[in-house]
């Protein structure tokens, strides 16, 4: 019995303090594009060319390509999902801010439109890949 509780003991603390180790699920996640948006959207020049994952967006162009999920990871971010409207707002109380708003269509097509204080691009029409 003895030997019984020790080992229930021992697991107890080896549980616990491994996972107090773990980071928490949502520590990467400030980005969430909503099902509907995943996969890849392009105009039909390819200059912007968005790839949407659970937890990543990033923008490729011909001449780089940027994961906006790790620029603004440190930044403030608001998001606001729908179910034909998935828009982030970086540091929005702050003279930095910008609003990346994707608008759907319809099933294969969206309007994207980023707005900060320079002005407005867009809307810009994509078409999923």
């Amino acid at each position: 019995m003895k030997k019984t509780l020790l080992f229930l003991c021992f697991a107890l603390c080896f549980v616990v303090l491994f996972t107090s180790c773990l980071e928490p699920a949502s520590s990467d996640d400030t980005f969430s594009p909503p099902g509907w948006i995943r996969g890849t959207w392009a105009d039909t020049s390819l200059y912007h060319v968005y790839i949407f994952t659970a937890h990543t967006v990033t923008l490729r162009s011909a001449y780089s390509i940027a994961n906006i999920s790790s620029i603004y990871a440190d930044d403030d971010v608001l998001e606001t999902i729908t179910d034909s409207l998935y828009q982030f707002e970086i540091n929005p109380d702050s003279a930095l801010w910008v609003t990346y708003r994707y608008e759907l269509l319809t099933a294969d097509t969206l309007n994207f439109t980023r707005i900060n204080a320079a002005g407005t691009v867009g809307p810009i029409e994509l078409v999923k890949e």
